[in-house]
């Protein structure tokens, strides 16, 4: 999963836990869902605790909030982290040209990949 589509899952979550608050202990079982099957279990339970909010999550892209039908892999993160870990490792290449930065991050790499 690109890291732009791990942050659009993060804040689809958000907007559908704010959405639904009462269901939140059964939300993240159902995002989590490594499986359809799963999947429907989890969203049976959610239709027992709220009937309103399965008609909700199915207008929904389940790609953007669903583990089993994600597009790629988020690594068990439904958050941009691995952006902000990113930004923090590159503080001083941020500031740099574009050529400049590309530079310095490939001379990075290779000096790490070579110790």
């Amino acid at each position: 999963m690109r890291s732009t589509d791990s942050f659009a899952a993060a804040i689809t979550c958000i907007k559908i836990l704010k959405s639904f608050q009462n269901i939140e202990h059964l939300f993240w079982p159902l995002a989590k869902a490594k499986t359809e099957a799963n999947f429907h279990t989890q969203m049976d339970q959610v239709r027992q605790a709220s009937p309103d909010a399965p008609n909700y999550l199915e207008k929904i892209d389940h790609t953007m909030w669903v583990d089993t039908f994600a597009r790629g892999k988020a690594y068990g993160y439904k958050t941009s982290k691995i952006v902000e870990s990113m930004n923090n490792c590159l503080m001083l290449e941020r500031e740099m040209s574009i050529l400049d930065m590309l530079t310095k991050i490939w001379h990075k790499r290779m000096n790490s990949r070579f110790q």
